[in-house]
């Protein structure tokens, strides 16, 4: 079915081996399509369409020149939504192939619908120059991102969490796997402002620059690895082990008073100040300047620690510090204290 151009001032329904269209669509109401087995594609530049169904189709391709809510949907390949301003969600999209949602500059894409699914790739994209402004996504399963371009804030929840492209995200960028599902952004020209690990089993990310932790919960390992210095701006609790790359030239600087480091392997970084609410213990370690330690618990190592300059490491009273690996290489002086009182012993 070709539909030429019309304008309605409540809903349409179309059911047919296929539909296009020749003309510009405009309807004020519900839009509720059906193909069957085969593809959509609505690509009038002008149409506007102020919600959409689409009860079944093969590929669906779909543009509208103003902002769109897209109700239920069950694409059985591939689903591309293109607006000229907010795109949201009221149904539940059930896509087998990719899915593509691009939007205006300064726009939001808001797809969380708690029974989406998305089986493949999914990316947000920008309709020209410029960034999206927040975008928010919810999957069933794992969800897979391509191509993204925020400019504002990153939501995503889902029963796990990677990339086969590009994560560009200016804002914060908020990431739920659950406690049994892995995150893993290892794109290498990925580049995130501000991380929060609401929930994940392990997680490793990749940035392109510095890179701040907000507060973040991992029951398994954590591996992140920056071409910039690494903060943070609330508790990081991590239950295994948390691996940490900077580069030699910069800088880690996690020093909430809330953080939970089970174990540390600093595998590159200039300067190191780290903060623990209670026992922590290093892996094989190098820092490249002075390394600074202050633990709720004992400090322990199960690794080899080589620290260039300074090496400073302070527990709470009575605790034990033990750091008597024969490889370990302090180049600088090594001091240790208590936070209150004084420490019970010291093996270096």
């Amino acid at each position: 079915l070709e539909l030429q151009a019309l304008s309605l001032s409540n809903d349409l329904s179309a059911s047919a081996a296929g539909l296009s269209d020749t003309g510009t669509l405009i309807v004020a109401g519900i839009t509720t399509l059906d193909a069957g087995i085969n593809d959509i594609l609505l690509d009038d530049a002008a149409s506007d369409f102020t919600g959409l169904i689409i009860t079944d189709a093969n590929d669906a391709s779909v543009t509208d020149v103003n902002g769109i809510d897209l109700g239920a949907a069950q694409v059985s390949n591939d689903l591309s939504i293109t607006a000229g301003s907010d795109i949201s969600n009221s149904g539940a999209l059930l896509v087998d192939g990719d899915a593509v949602f691009s939007a205006s500059d300064g726009d939001n894409i808001v797809v969380d619908n708690g029974a989406n699914t998305f089986a493949a790739d999914v990316s947000f994209m920008v309709n020209g120059a410029g960034s999206l402004n927040d975008v928010a996504v919810t999957d069933t399963t794992e969800l897979v991102l391509n191509t993204v371009q925020i400019g504002g804030d990153l939501d995503a929840s889902a029963a796990g969490l990677s990339d086969s492209g590009t994560l560009a995200v200016a804002g914060t960028a908020s990431l739920t796997a659950g406690s049994a599902h892995d995150i893993v952004f290892d794109e290498v020209g990925s580049d995130f402002a501000s991380l929060a690990i609401i929930s994940a089993n392990h997680v490793a990310v990749t940035d392109v620059n510095a890179l701040e932790l907000g507060a973040s919960n991992i029951t398994g390992d954590m591996t992140l690895t920056t071409d910039g210095d690494l903060s943070d701006s609330g508790a990081v609790v991590v239950q295994g082990t948390s691996s940490f790359t900077v580069g030699n030239a910069n800088n880690i600087s996690l020093d909430d008073p809330a953080n939970d480091f089970a174990t540390v392997a600093i595998v590159t970084a200039n300067d190191v100040d780290l903060v623990d609410s209670t026992a922590i213990d290093f892996a094989t370690s190098a820092v490249s300047n002075n390394l600074t330690v202050l633990a709720g618990g004992v400090i322990s190592q199960s690794g080899a620690l080589s620290v260039a300059a300074n090496a400073s490491f302070t527990g709470p009273e009575a605790s034990d510090i033990t750091l008597d690996n024969v490889t370990n290489a302090f180049n600088g002086p090594v001091s240790f204290a208590a936070s209150s009182g004084i420490l019970a012993n010291v093996s270096i």
